[in-house]
């Protein structure tokens, strides 16, 4: 049962984020400069809650599809987001190492939440990381930086042409770097977790910042079980 207090500040968290798409677009970067903060041509807006078939997530409009694009993987092996990942709810977030807080905030929640499910599970969900600066994110740097928080976690890079089609396919603006100084620079993401699901392959559910272990365990335990199922 959702609780009725956390309901109310949710839709209202979310009304805000579809109007202005402050909190579900961010930058991962200076705190001093608000340039890249909030990108601008996003195609994918939250419309609401789905707590009316069950789930804490939010509605991404239009429902996405898996993104169909081959990378590299931490191994230095071609990695297919979709055909690898058929058949398991998959959680793809985009980011980059360097990023001083959203990403690792996001990375180590679900660390957390996957080590507190049971393994029958977590075996079902694979959670992929999509670097923004493959510049700097090495497979080797991808790989060290992934395992402080699950060893499991599947990191790809690839062009930045790459990066700006799996950006446009996931309705988030193309990564944009911002200068920090003394040859530093911050890079802006969408900011939020797609949920794919294992049957359909589509993201029906997306999960900005706020929502807590408990809400992020219940969902995923749903879709990696039975799937997306809609009232």
């Amino acid at each position: 049962m959702v609780n009725t207090k956390l309901r109310v500040v949710r839709l209202l968290s979310l009304c805000v984020i579809a109007a202005g798409a402050l909190a579900l677009l961010a930058a991962c970067g200076s705190s001093s400069s608000s340039k890249g903060n909030t990108p601008t041509g996003s195609s994918t807006a939250v419309g609401n809650t789905a707590e009316g078939a069950g789930y804490y997530g939010a509605v991404p409009s239009p429902i996405l599809p898996k993104p169909d694009i081959t990378l590299t993987d931490t191994k230095g092996q071609p990695f297919n987001i979709a055909t690898d990942t058929k058949g398991y709810l998959t959680l793809v977030y985009l980011g980059y190492t360097n990023c001083p807080d959203v990403c690792p905030t996001f990375m180590a929640q679900l660390g957390h939440v996957l080590k507190t499910m049971p393994p029958d599970v977590t075996k079902n969900i694979k959670v992929v990381f999509v670097t923004t600066d493959p510049a700097r994110d090495t497979e080797t740097v991808l790989r060290k930086w992934l395992n402080s928080f699950d060893t499991n976690f599947i990191g790809l890079t690839g062009t930045e042409a790459q990066i700006d089609q799996i950006s446009k396919e996931l309705g988030v603006p193309p990564p944009e770097k911002e200068d920090l100084g003394n040859g530093n620079y911050g890079v802006s993401h969408g900011s939020f977790i797609y949920a794919f699901d294992k049957n359909d392959g589509k993201a029906h559910l997306i999960y900005p910042q706020g929502f807590s272990d408990a809400d992020l365990e219940a969902d995923f335990t749903k879709l990696a079980t039975k799937g997306f199922q809609a009232s």
